[in-house]
């Protein structure tokens, strides 16, 4: 299996794990950090969401328990000037379709210098003109199995619905219990009256 973040090496993982080959979430309707990815796609260079949809979707995963609290876990893009330095927490997904590497973070080299550098040794190595180093001082590769919110989107807390309930039996009047002793007591009530009329 590639080592690579590439196609190869993400459709390994995938069938290795009995998987789709491709995340199953990854639109940006399914998925808060696809979302985020896509909105933040224009910044790398990609094209723009319309500002009505990107209002849209921004305004429905605010409202989710699956967007981010915390600047640490949103999905963020650095430059210095025009230059682009990272990506953080980006969906794997739209890495790829972006820079051909399925990776959650990508670091670029400080300048040219390091760059030269870091590309003379690959060469001497022999490493492959698809390895992201040529392009990248760090990369982070991630295959959308071992994405935090896959799990959650996988399998959702849905709210436990309370079971109606029967209504209560109506409880039966006070006197019915005692009817029949009632009922003794006003006949023998009446037969002593009568007896007594009968009999002064």
């Amino acid at each position: 299996m590639s080592y690579i973040a590439d196609k190869d090496w993400y459709q390994g993982v995938s069938e290795s794990k009995g998987l789709s080959l491709r995340c199953p979430f990854a639109t940006a309707d399914r998925c808060p950090r696809y979302y985020q990815s896509l909105s933040l796609f224009s910044k790398t260079g990609g094209t723009s969401l319309t500002p009505e949809e990107d209002s849209r979707l921004l305004e429905k995963w605010e409202k989710s328990e699956f967007w981010p609290r915390i600047d640490e876990h949103a999905t963020s893009v650095s430059h210095s000037g025009e230059k682009l330095i990272s990506i953080s927490n980006f969906c794997p997904e739209v890495a790829f379709d972006r820079y051909g590497y399925f990776c959650s973070s990508l670091g670029a080299y400080a300048d040219e210098m390091d760059s030269g550098y870091a590309q003379e040794r690959l060469s001497n190595e022999g490493v492959s003109s698809s390895d992201p180093r040529w392009y990248w001082a760090h990369s982070y590769r991630v295959h959308f199995s071992e994405c935090p919110l896959y799990s959650l989107l996988s399998h959702p807390v849905t709210e436990s619905k309370e079971v109606p309930k029967e209504p209560a039996a109506i409880a039966p009047p006070w006197w019915r219990e005692h009817l029949a002793k009632i009922v003794v007591g006003v006949v023998l009530a009446l037969a002593a009256a009568i007896i007594k009329w009968v009999f002064p």
